[in-house]
């Protein structure tokens, strides 16, 4: 049980870095309030200018396996020198990212959410991405007919080409 706590945790600390990314990359000063307590509310609850926002948080990574060393890494138990970089990323990883990012774009836009203004914002794992890549890739990732989204964002660490995080709005 106390794993389950623990994994938790990491989960919410990654979802809150996320959204607080989010909010700052786009220069807007939103209080955060709480975690979404079930599936029916968003990852993340903020006030912002006076109403409350709910912001969802997904992560496309270019596979599995770098998830799943990202989050031993966070849990204390993956020692590595390879923090961060992206392991058996083949030369059509642009195909990749997208495939996972619209994966993920798909699952979120089946849900449904309470209550607030929605965001989804989806963070993609993709320290080689530049951004002029990022924008065609955004630009190619159509977004579904039916959702319940007032915003969805792309967002990602501008390496490559020295910036910060950055983020991409698509509808």
């Amino acid at each position: 049980k106390r794993k389950r706590v623990k994994q938790r945790e990491v989960q919410e600390v990654h979802e809150k870095t996320i959204g607080d990314h989010f909010l700052s990359a786009l220069k807007l000063e939103g209080k955060f309030l709480r975690h979404g307590e079930d599936d029916s509310e968003t990852d993340l609850l903020y006030s912002l200018e006076g109403k409350t926002l709910g912001i969802e948080i997904a992560t496309a990574f270019y596979h599995n396996q770098q998830a799943e060393i990202e989050s031993q890494l966070a849990l204390g138990k993956f020692k590595s020198t390879l923090f961060g970089a992206p392991r058996a990323v083949t030369n059509d990883q642009d195909r990749v990212i997208v495939s996972i990012a619209r994966w993920e774009l798909d699952d979120k836009c089946a849900q449904r959410y309470a209550g607030h203004e929605v965001w989804l914002c989806i963070e993609l794992q993709a320290p080689r991405l530049k951004l002029a890549e990022a924008l065609q890739l955004a630009d190619a990732i159509s977004i579904p007919v039916r959702h319940n989204f007032a915003r969805i964002y792309f967002g990602f660490h501008a390496l490559p080409d020295g910036k910060g995080f950055t983020v991409l709005r698509r509808f």
